[in-house]
């Protein structure tokens, strides 16, 4: 009995997995779009898992960033309603100011064009006088310069000529100190020629007559200034003559007093037309000692020298002199009209100082307005930025309105998405710890978590078969749905929520699955319709009266002892058909089979 249980066993066993490979080969074949839950369910789990980490990883984001989002527009709120209202305070001050400076503004233009009427002829004119008079000004001190160089070379000149003295000074000196040794050597002389002339007697005492001291000293000095005397003549006869030979022209034929008409009093020399031309001669040599004497003082080039003494041959000391007056005249003109040029600017200056002084004072009246104005201009355009601001931070608002609510609803689809894809998630994680227990070494499995996976695979599921129906319809649906799970689809569909209804068609699926009861024969499948009725009838019905409710609470009373006793049944015949697949798993099966974890899965959950 048990051999040809167990034949009967293999056969079956080698049939399904004949089924299972043709099946598995079909889906390999097909592309993975096509291929449904109940087909290839374990593809679609995964996915599923896939998808749900990934949306529960996003929605967390989502979440952290929300309520960042809350909590900076909280803190933007409070700052902005501050600022708001510093502002609007700011606003009011600012209008009050600009009005203020409008006519401030108003009145000083009057008065500016008031000034300028009556004060831009003089003005104008005060202009014109100051550029005239520095013109003037400029020309003066270019003629300034000049003579202070000529002045410069005419004082060198002079100094020149001391020294120049001085030398003939002392050499006349000692030419008279020789004359006077010799005329004294002469008379010494004279005097013994006198004495060897005049023989006297013997006996006579033979002797000189001798003045007195004094008087030879005297005759000495009378002698030596006359021949000092006599040289000074010869000297300056020397260089009259000379003078008188080379330069008969002169330097100035006079000097006379002349009247402006400024009233400035003056001294000019008057000169012969010879005398200019020869003025240009003396001014220019000048130039050249004064330029002489600036590089001998700077690299010591002998060039001064070689100028003064080409002065002293061509001019005499008389000629000097008179090049002095010359200069002297014109510095004295020139220092008289800088004079009378400095008293005209001071008087001008004075004139014109109060209404410069006003006129500034305007100015600087008008600078500041108009730096208040700017003030003003900016602090407008500070408000229109900040109501640009606000208006922008509004927007923000309401977009960040727009996104809140598109977050909530996606939150809330997502939620719906959960609820809706529960099933296949429980699934998915059943089957995905069964296939991890099933690769482990056959004495370190879980037998409970295979089991598991074998129930999530191969057992009742209404809610996962209903959201695959309507995915992916299919005409055959219906007629499946009913003959597994005793109930229409679409009656399943609106009573969907019910617990109890849920676990209900889950065990007439795995009853009607187990090989160790007939479902016909049971008193489960005799109670099934009749519970199932009353479910429905429960979920459609309104709220009662109290003596209706006190009716359903009797019902339910019994209906829930009858159920109770359906539970048992399952739970023995669960039982029994595990017991089964243990015994054929230890006679050599080395699979785990359906049944298996339906009913040891099933027998666990309904004893829980």
């Amino acid at each position: 009995m048990n051999k040809r249980h167990n034949q009967n066993g293999n056969q079956k066993k080698s049939g399904n997995a004949n089924k299972d490979d043709a099946k598995l080969a079909h889906t390999l074949e097909r592309p993975a779009n096509e291929i449904t839950v109940k087909d290839n369910p374990i593809d679609l789990i995964q996915r599923l898992q896939a998808c749900f980490q990934s949306q529960e990883t996003d929605s967390n984001a989502m979440r952290s960033e929300i309520q960042h989002l809350k909590d900076t527009l909280k803190d933007t709120l409070e700052q902005s309603q501050a600022d708001i209202s510093g502002l609007s305070l700011v606003i009011k001050t600012l209008e009050s100011s600009l009005q203020n400076l409008r006519e401030e503004l108003q009145t000083k233009a009057q008065a500016m064009t008031e000034l300028e009427n009556q004060h831009g002829d003089e003005v104008l004119e005060y202009e014109t006088g100051i550029k005239a008079s520095k013109k003037e000004t400029e020309k003066l001190q270019a003629k300034v310069k000049e003579l202070n160089s000529v002045i410069q070379a005419a004082g060198i000149t002079t100094e020149v000529l001391k020294l120049e003295f001085e030398k003939e000074r002392s050499a006349c000196r000692t030419e008279v100190e020789s004359i006077k040794a010799k005329i004294l050597e002469l008379q010494q002389k004279n005097m013994s020629k006198d004495i060897e002339a005049k023989s006297e007697p013997a006996n006579i005492d033979k002797s000189i007559p001798s003045a007195s001291k004094d008087k030879v000293d005297a005759d000495c000095e009378n002698c030596v200034l006359q021949s000092v005397q006599i040289n000074n003549m010869k000297v300056d006869l020397a260089v009259l003559s000379r003078s008188l030979y080379q330069n008969s022209i002169g330097i100035l034929s006079g000097a006379q007093y002349m009247t402006h008409n400024s009233g400035i009093a003056t001294v000019e020399p008057t000169f012969t037309p010879m005398q200019i031309e020869r003025k240009e001669d003396w001014l220019s040599s000048l130039h050249q000692m004064v330029e002489g004497r600036i590089s001998s003082q700077n690299n010591g080039s002998p060039d001064y020298t070689i100028y003064v003494k080409r002065w002293q041959s061509s001019y005499s000391y008389l000629e000097t002199l008179e090049i002095s007056q010359v200069l002297f005249c014109q510095c004295a003109m020139l220092n008289s009209f800088l004079s009378k040029e400095r008293a005209d600017a001071t008087n001008l200056r004075n004139a014109l100082s109060a209404q410069k002084i006003e006129t500034i004072n305007c100015q600087e009246k008008l600078i500041a307005s108009h730096s208040k104005v700017i003030d003003g201009l900016k602090e407008e355009a500070k408000i229109k930025r900040t109501e640009e601001e606000i208006k922008q931070k509004k927007l923000r608002d309401t977009q960040q309105e727009a996104i809140d609510s598109l977050k909530t609803s996606y939150e809330a689809r997502l939620i719906e998405l959960e609820k809706e894809h529960s099933p296949y998630r429980d699934i998915a994680e059943r089957i995905l710890a069964r296939e991890f227990e099933w690769c482990k070494p056959p004495r370190e499995r879980n037998e409970e978590i295979i089991y598991q996976g074998n129930l999530a695979a191969h057992g009742g599921n209404c809610r996962a078969v209903l959201r695959r129906t309507e995915l992916s319809p299919s005409d055959e649906d219906e007629e499946w749905f009913k003959h597994w799970y005793g109930v229409s689809l679409k009656t399943f569909a609106e009573h969907k929520d019910s617990p109890k209804m849920q676990k209900l068609l889950d065990m007439r699926y795995e009853m009607k699955k187990f090989k160790t009861v007939q479902l016909s024969d049971t008193a489960f499948d005799r109670y099934f319709q009749a519970i199932l009725c009353v479910e429905i009838e429960e979920c459609e019905s309104p709220t009662s009266s109290q003596s209706h409710i006190d009716e359903q609470k009797d019902i339910e009373i019994i209906l829930d002892s009858v159920f109770s006793s359906m539970c048992s049944e399952y739970n023995e015949a669960a039982e029994n058909e595990k017991r089964r697949r243990k015994s054929d798993w230890k006679l050599g099966h080395t699979g785990q089979n359906m049944g298996d974890s339906i009913v040891e899965n099933s027998s666990n959950k309904l004893s829980g």
